[in-house]
């Protein structure tokens, strides 16, 4: 992926530059490489849009990881369904996906849970082929 083709530009300030997604961008061809290479089944079209929306869940999720005062209009806790919660005592905890230590890490914000639902998703990890 090219910085130009990172959707979520406008989910992150200024504050954060287009070097900075570049390197968000080779962050996360490092880190899930296998990932990227999900849905060689399906036609050519389908399988790079897969993989596009992918990379772009997973650099948004870096870049919020990096700079979590630059994001703008994304909730904090990922979508996460709340499981417990205190008001006078202000305590708050999440239920988590049960997932390899490897992939709980995408649990953090938004853009790692859309992320984490594809990766969990793809036909790969159930050795499911057409």
């Amino acid at each position: 992926m090219i910085y130009s083709e990172f959707a979520y530009r406008k989910n992150f300030s200024s504050d954060v530059e287009n070097v900075d997604i570049i390197n968000a961008i080779a962050a996360v061809e490092a880190q899930f490489a296998g990932a990227l290479s999900f849905w060689a089944s399906l036609p050519v079209e389908i399988r790079d849009a897969k993989r596009l929306a992918l990379e772009n869940y997973l650099v948004g999720w870096q870049l919020a990881e990096m700079f979590p005062a630059a994001v703008r209009g994304i909730m904090s806790n990922g979508g996460m369904a709340v499981a417990s919660k205190s008001i006078n005592g202000t305590s708050l905890s999440f239920n988590l996906v049960p997932v390899q230590d490897a992939l709980s890490i995408l649990q953090s914000n938004t853009f790692g849970a859309q992320a984490l639902q594809m990766i969990l998703a793809a036909p790969e990890r159930f050795g499911i082929y057409g």
